[in-house]
């Protein structure tokens, strides 16, 4: 009887250890996804970041011909009145 409970508790510490095992290779395996998503919001980040910096370039340029062409238009209006006036 006594050698029948020295086996059953064996089996049960067999069975904790497997179990802490498994436990310990799932917690590896979300280490590394936890790892992966965050290396992946880091590039997500890094994209919007360059985006961003894309979209205030673009913006720059596009005041600066804005300004180009207010100045050219203004130019034209210039030397259409002086011809006009000199007409």
């Amino acid at each position: 009887m006594e050698s029948l409970q020295i086996q059953i508790l064996q089996d049960d510490i067999e069975s904790l250890n497997k179990r802490l095992e498994a436990r310990d290779v799932m917690n590896n395996l979300l280490l590394k996804e936890k790892q992966a998503l965050e290396c992946k919001l880091k590039e997500a980040e890094l994209s919007t970041l360059d985006h961003e910096k894309a979209v205030e370039s673009l913006k720059l340029e596009y005041d600066e011909r804005l300004k180009k062409a207010s100045e050219s238009e203004s130019d034209l209006r210039e030397i259409v009145s002086l011809i006009s006036s000199s007409s």
